[in-house]
């Protein structure tokens, strides 16, 4: 099931109109309105109506160092293709204010959507605007387009960007055992004779090849949603029993969960830690975290509280299994995060 979702432009496209009714300025300190570019996506459509705000104070402008610790304090940018110096300086001046809390560097993902959204220079402004405040992951193909785009378009996404954006970490995979991207035929299928695997291993050899951090997210459904010979850690098992240097040489394998898509369960800490020791068992070396989180569409009046607490109890769970790293990602960064006066930056900045 794939639906539109906004991106990051029409988001502050639609900042623009309520600054142009109110003949206020904009975040970015305009008025013009962009025209909202729309993605496919399988969860619902977002809402435009803007997230509740609190009165600014002024964001510290210090350089950042290395994440303490080394937990990674994550954000998912979902649209930046496109986007203008300008428009991109309030979601500067967020990843400003999160350095500040979490003493360090942060970490930002960039998602890569298909056809001509996929050419590396509709990203050269947003890389030059964020990239000096926070620590770089290309998605390299969002999971609703995976089974649109071929093995031969999906090596050439990671060579472009490879060769154009090289000090970065590259996600060769994304939610890559979720069943919307392909089917039973899809499943039955085990390692490189399953697509989007061959896929995700052939951009795994390129980054490798280039000595350059990679990523890979699973996508997790709990025993109550889960649709048969999807279960992740056995499927992860099943298709990389046969690719040991992939699976061993992963640098992060991150998992994305939305309880709002899954009946609202929510696993304990317990059950997380299973969870992920299932994931070490198959991937020794990755860092392990949440490379995905969030509810359905942009947070409203109405769905504040649910997203304030989904994001107060997954950015702070610290399951007991080795290399833990955090992450969190949360996918509606542009639009619940910037600018960085809104209730859920607040609150992420107290997790920190």
């Amino acid at each position: 099931m794939t639906i539109p979702r906004l991106g990051f432009i029409s988001t502050l496209a639609s900042s623009a109109v309520l600054a142009a009714c109110s003949g206020a300025a904009s975040p970015d300190g305009s008025i013009g309105v962009l025209s909202p570019e729309a993605d496919a996506r399988r969860r619902h459509s977002p809402s435009p109506t803007p997230s509740p705000t609190l009165s600014p104070t002024a964001a510290p402008t210090s350089s950042p160092s290395a994440s303490p610790g080394g937990l990674i304090w994550g954000v998912t940018f979902d649209n930046v293709s496109g986007a203008s110096t300008s428009q991109l300086a309030p979601a500067a001046t967020m990843l400003q204010a999160l350095n500040a809390a979490i003493g360090g560097k942060s970490w930002s993902r960039f998602v890569i959507d298909q056809g001509s959204d996929s050419a590396t220079s509709n990203y050269t402004a947003a890389y030059a605007a964020l990239s000096p405040y926070t620590n770089v992951m290309w998605e390299i193909c969002d999971s609703s387009y995976v089974k649109s785009t071929s093995l031969s378009q999906y090596s050439a996404i990671t060579s472009n960007f490879l060769a154009k954006f090289p000090n970065s970490t590259f996600e060769v995979g994304n939610e890559l055992n979720g069943e919307w991207l392909g089917g039973s035929s899809y499943n039955s299928a085990v390692g490189l004779a399953n697509p989007v695997v061959a896929k995700a291993y052939a951009s795994w050899k390129l980054v490798a090849s280039a000595g350059k951090q990679s990523a890979l997210t699973l996508y997790y459904e709990p025993s109550q949603t889960v649709t048969n010979g999807y279960d992740m850690v056995t499927w992860a098992q099943k298709n990389f029993a046969s690719l040991p240097d992939m699976a061993n040489g992963l640098n992060k394998v991150l998992i994305s969960y939305y309880e709002t898509d899954n009946a609202n369960v929510r696993p304990t800490l317990a059950q997380w830690t299973m969870i992920f020791q299932g994931l070490r068992a198959v991937f020794s070396n990755a860092a392990l975290g949440f490379g995905e989180l969030g509810i359905d569409n942009p947070a409203t009046s109405s769905t504040l509280a649910k997203a304030q607490s989904i994001m107060s109890y997954y950015y702070s769970l610290k399951p007991s299994v080795s290399n833990w790293c955090g992450g969190g990602f949360w996918w509606y960064s542009a639009e619940d995060l910037v600018p960085y006066s809104k209730p859920l930056f607040t609150l992420l900045q107290s997790l920190v």
